[in-house]
Formats: C-alpha cells, structure tokens, sequence
C-alpha cells in the first residue's frame, strides 16, 4: 500500500474494462491535503492555456456560512505535481464556463438576493493562466427569476429530538436566497450561455414534516435553466426541467444538482433527487426537444448507481461520460445518447493504492483530449466535520488520468 502523499512515477497504470472500451486508470495523484484546522471538499476542475486548475473547499461548511471562501491549486505538468496559487479566495466553484483561455466562475454562498426577491446576485470571477500565473479578475453577476425566491427559516437544523442536528448557531443570513447555480456552464449554438440552477420559491410549500431534519428549513427543490448573452453578467430564466412533483415524495430534496448534455435529437438532462444521509434516491433524467423549454416526465436513470453531483461531457467520436458520487465515486460511459452506461470503478482504483477512501461524492470531469480524461475528487477520512467534531486523518483531493484505449474489447 502507498503512502497517501506519495506514488512512483513509475507506477504503470491499471487497465480495466467498461462495455466495449478497456480504459488506462493512472495512479491517483495528490492534489492537496488539508490538516486538523481546515476541511478540504468539493473539488471542481478546468483546463487554463495548458495548466490543471482546481478550485476546492477549505473551510467548515453550512448553510450559514456568509460567503464563498476557496482555495485554487495549479498543475502544469498534467496533475503530476500541484501547487496552491490562490488562498481564500471569494468565489464558487459548482457552475463554470471554460473555453480553455478563460474559466467564469458563478458564486455560491456568497449569493445574495438582488434588487428584489425575484433576482440573485454575487461575485462573478474570472480566471486566466498568463506567464506562469493565476490572474484572477471580479464583477459581479445578477441573475432573474420568474418568482420570488425563499429565505430559510431563522433556526438551525433541529434534529428529531429537538436539538441542534449540528451546530447551534448555524443561522443562515436573513438575505441569503436557497438557489444555487449547480452545473457546468455550456455555450449553446447561438453563443449564450446556458447554466442549470435549483432552488425554492417563496410560495412552495415548506417540507417542516420532512423526514430529512435538513430539508426542514426549506422547500424541496426545483430545477431550471438560465441563459446569459453577455458571459454571465446577466442571467435571464430560459425553462423549467423538474420540479418537486415530477418525483416521488421519497426524493426529499426534489430535483436539483443538473448535468446537461446536447444530442441530435433532444437535451437531456441528468438530476440529483435525494442524496442526504439515510435518504437515498437515484439520479432522475428528462429530455427536452425544443431547447430546454419544455421538458419529457422524469424517470430513474437506469444503469448507474451513484446518485449525486452529476459531472460530464461528450467527447469527439461520441463517447458520452458521466460522473457522479455517493456512496462511492463512479465514472460511467457511454456511445453517444444511449443510455446502456459502463462503470468505471474509481474507489476500487483509489483503494488499490491507498486503503480505504470515504467521500463526499463529489467529482468533476474534464477533458484532456480526444479519449484523455482527468478526474478530481476528496477524502475525508472523518466524514463531514465541523470545528470540535473528531479528527483522525487529514481530508484531501485528488485527481486521477483516465485514458479510453483504441482495440477491441480484451
């Protein structure tokens, strides 16, 4: 077994299959990794003027906390070796276009609601890789709404015997929307931009009965599309994929986490439904045949087993990928808009080198080139933690090559 920190270069990458491919996993490599004072999650990944740059998570996470606060790593060696070029950074990480010169990065905690509560509105940050450097650059994003948006309730998450389920103060800001862009940012035929978000309207009915102490607060979600013709400054609503009853009442968190992909004949869009603890549901999946304004009824996506942060993108030759999490990390494969996807174990990767890996699930996916992937995620050896909760193990991220090999099938 490995040390955590360290493998050879030498290390030959494990061949495996999945359907008709067999896949090169290269040994995972270390991103970062996080000590007792800080909680490394999240992690999302683009590709900048031939340099790796992460964005991932440092700090202890709820719903209070009052603004985004990232950490960004750079590689230009092809995630063989990482280093930290921005600390403390205000800006998100879960919605971001990138055309391989600029990434756009839309806010996430620090959302706040904007002009009035039909509207959000936070830090919209540039990031270019020029001369060695991260060049980081900020204005401000407003997106529109068709409705007024939800505020949580004034109290922390109570668990079911009546006291806080984990901290006593977790106390959102009374000007914090529940509506998240979550996606990746896509440009469409004409040039705009198109990016998923989920949320709840002042009107939904509440889930207080919920059997998820941490929906109590909030309204089960729906889930939509915005469009921006000006690179995300502005965001105008552009169609509804799902809402709370296009699912059964067990996806208690209702349609949200969306990854979009574009085929001939339709959209199709991949949602998170019930990812909390105890309260697993499976991805859902839609389509749409007019451009995302109308969409089909959804159904279980068949095939593959994890259930949240649904990450993808369809590669030259049509090879459709998709990643997703929980309860463990799987990649999965397709040929172009069928739906018989082929599992890529990457826990069982991880595993073979460094023992056992626990997860938040999430991931993200990008391309190297035609049939070159890279994939990031993290470990938390200690599972979600928040300041005073144990700690045995520091958490960190990873990323790991994935090579689509020519052949026929071994």
């Amino acid at each position: 077994m490995h040390s955590s920190t360290d493998i050879e270069s030498g290390v030959a990458p494990r061949v495996v299959q999945a359907g008709p491919w067999r896949v090169a996993l290269h040994a995972p490599r270390l991103v970062f990794r996080g000590d007792e004072q800080s909680h490394i999650t999240r992690p999302n990944l683009c590709s900048l003027s031939g340099a790796l740059v992460a964005i991932y998570q440092t700090t202890f996470d709820t719903s209070a906390t009052p603004h985004d606060d990232r950490q960004i790593s750079v590689s230009t060696d092809g995630g063989v070796t990482w280093r930290v070029a921005a600390r403390n950074v205000d800006i998100g990480s879960f919605a971001m276009s990138c055309n391989g010169k600029e990434a756009v990065v839309m806010p996430y905690d620090s959302l706040r609601f904007g002009a009035d509560l039909t509207q959000i509105t936070g830090p919209r940050v540039a990031m270019r890789w020029r001369d060695g450097k991260l060049q980081l650059s900020r204005d401000e994003t407003v997106a529109r709404f068709p409705g007024e948006l939800m505020t949580f309730l004034p109290e922390p998450i109570m668990g079911d015997d009546g006291k806080p389920l984990y901290l006593a103060d977790d106390l959102p800001p009374a000007d914090k929307p529940i509506t998240s862009f979550w996606g990746n940012i896509q440009t469409l035929s004409d040039g705009r931009w198109i990016a998923p978000a989920y949320g709840c309207y002042a009107d939904d009915p509440r889930a207080v009965d919920s059997p998820a102490p941490e929906m109590r607060r909030m309204a089960r979600f729906t889930t939509e599309l915005l469009v921006s013709d000006d690179r995300g400054r502005t965001w105008d609503w552009h169609g509804r994929i799902a809402t709370p009853a296009d699912v059964p009442d067990t996806c208690v968190e209702g349609p949200s986490e969306v990854q979009l992909f574009f085929f001939d004949d339709c959209w199709r869009a991949v949602f998170r439904t019930s990812a909390l603890k105890g309260f697993f549901a499976p991805l859902y999946v839609a389509e749409s045949k007019d451009g995302g304004r109308n969409w089909s009824t959804p159904r279980v996506l068949k095939n593959v087993s994890m259930i949240m942060d649904p990450r993808g993108l369809q590669l030259p030759g049509g090879i459709t990928v998709l990643s997703a999490g929980r309860p463990k990390l799987d990649m999965y494969l397709a040929d172009g808009d069928s739906e018989a996807s082929h599992a890529l174990d990457l826990t069982a990767h991880h595993e073979s080198f460094f023992g056992h890996l626990r997860t938040t699930g999430h991931t993200d996916v990008v391309a190297l080139g035609p049939r070159k992937l890279m994939l990031i995620y993290d470990s938390i050896p200690d599972s979600w933690r928040w300041p005073g909760s144990v700690f045995t193990a520091p958490d960190a991220i990873y990323c790991v090559q994935i090579d689509i090999l020519e052949g026929k099938p071994v």
